[in-house]
C-alpha cells in the first residue's frame, strides 16, 4: 500500500515539475517576443498616402429594354400577301415591310396617285401664270393647297396597302403570317433601334435623392466585360404599387446584351478625382474625432485627420497628411505614440 502511495506521489511531483517548466517557457517566450518588438518594432502593415480617385457606388438590379421601339400597324381589314422581312433583319426608314392582297385598295392608291399628279400639274401651271401676272396670289395658294392635300392622300393610301418602316433598326417581332387576315389597328410587326439600349430599375426614396440625370453607371452581365452607361431619366413620381421610383439608363448596344435580360447596375453617386487617399482601414474612430497612425522615422505618431468622401476601399484625406506619408493599415490599434514599429508585407 505504501508503495502505491509512493508511486502516486512521485507522479504528482513529475506533473507539477512539467507544468512549472511549461509555464516558465511560456513566460520566457512572451518576454522574448516583447524584447524583440522593443528592439525591432511592433509589426504593422502600412501604406503610403497617394493621389487617387474615390467614388461612392450604389448597386441595383434591372432589366434591359430596347431604346426606341416602333409598332407597324394595319389601317385595313385585309389579308397579308407578302412579308418582305424576317425577325432580326436590319431595315431603314421608309423600307417596304408588308404588302396586302387587295385589288380594291390598289385601285384606290392608283386613283389617288393620278389625282396627285393632276394637282401637281395645275400647281405648276398656276406658278407659271403667276410669274406672268395672269393669276393672283390667292389662286396660286389654292393650287398649292390642292396639290399638298392630294399628295398626302396618295401617301396615306399607299401606306395602307404597303406598310413601310417608320424608323431604322431591326425587326424584333412579327405577329402575323402571310395569308392571315388583319384588322385596322392590329400591330403587324415591331422595330427596335439597335444602336443603343435602355436599362430600367427601381430605387427607394432615399436612393432617389442621390440619383440624377447624367450620373455614370456600369452594367454587369455574367461572362461579359462591364458596359458604361449614363442615367437619362429619374422619375419624380413613385409607382403607386411598389412605392419605388423608376430610373432609366442608356447603354450602347453590345453583343450578348439583349432586351429582356436582367443585369446588375452600379451607379456612381459621388466621385472625387485626384485627391489624397489612404486605405479605409487606416482611419480609426476616436472619441475626439478620426485619426490615423502615421509612421515617422519608424515610430508611431497619432495624427488627427479630416476625412472627405469614402468608398469601400479608399478614404479621401482633406487635411492632416501629405502625399508620400506612411500610415499603418493593420496592427496599429492600441499603439502609443513613440512606439517603435516594423513595416511588414500584408
Amino acid at each position: 500500500m505504501k508503495t502505491v502511495f509512493g508511486i502516486i506521489a512521485a507522479g504528482a511531483v513529475v506533473v507539477f515539475l512539467a507544468l512549472g517548466i511549461a509555464r516558465t517557457r511560456q513566460e520566457e517566450e512572451v518576454l522574448s517576443i516583447n524584447r524583440i518588438q522593443q528592439q525591432e518594432g511592433v509589426p504593422v502593415n502600412a501604406a503610403e498616402v497617394k493621389m487617387g480617385d474615390v467614388k461612392v457606388v450604389a448597386r441595383f438590379y434591372g432589366d434591359v429594354r430596347s431604346g426606341t421601339e416602333a409598332s407597324v400597324t394595319s389601317r385595313l381589314m385585309e389579308r397579308i400577301e407578302r412579308i418582305f422581312v424576317d425577325v432580326g433583319d436590319r431595315v431603314v426608314k421608309g423600307q417596304p415591310l408588308v404588302k396586302f392582297a387587295t385589288e380594291a385598295s390598289q385601285a384606290a392608291v392608283e386613283q389617288r396617285r393620278l389625282a396627285m399628279e393632276n394637282a401637281r400639274r395645275n400647281y405648276e401651271r398656276a406658278e407659271a401664270l403667276f410669274d406672268q401676272g395672269a393669276v393672283s396670289r390667292q389662286m396660286l395658294d389654292a393650287a398649292k393647297l390642292a396639290y399638298d392635300i392630294n399628295r398626302e392622300n396618295y401617301h396615306s393610301a399607299q401606306n395602307s396597302v404597303v406598310l413601310n418602316a417608320p424608323i431604322s433598326g431591326r425587326i424584333a417581332r412579327i405577329k402575323f403570317l402571310e395569308g392571315q387576315l388583319v384588322k385596322p389597328g392590329d400591330v403587324v410587326l415591331t422595330i427596335v433601334e439597335d444602336d443603343s439600349l435602355e436599362v430600367r430599375f427601381n430605387v427607394i426614396h432615399k436612393d432617389r435623392l442621390s440619383i440624377s440625370e447624367g450620373l455614370p453607371v456600369k452594367i454587369y452581365v455574367k461572362g461579359l466585360d462591364p458596359v458604361d452607361g449614363v442615367i437619362t431619366d429619374v422619375s419624380l413620381e413613385a409607382d403607386p404599387k411598389t412605392r419605388m421610383f423608376p430610373v432609366t439608363a442608356k447603354i450602347p448596344a453590345v453583343k450578348g446584351i439583349y432586351a429582356g435580360i436582367t443585369v446588375v447596375i452600379d451607379v456612381t453617386i459621388r466621385q472625387r478625382d485626384n485627391v489624397l487617399t489612404v486605405p479605409v482601414d487606416a482611419v480609426l474612430e476616436r472619441t475626439d474625432g478620426k485619426v490615423v497612425v502615421a509612421i515617422v522615422d519608424g515610430k508611431v505618431r497619432t495624427t488627427p485627420v479630416e476625412v472627405g468622401l469614402q468608398d469601400e476601399k479608399q478614404a479621401e484625406i482633406i487635411s492632416g497628411l501629405s502625399e508620400g506619408d506612411l500610415v499603418a493599415v493593420y496592427g496599429q490599434s492600441g499603439l502609443e505614440d513613440g512606439t517603435l514599429v516594423k513595416v511588414v508585407s500584408p
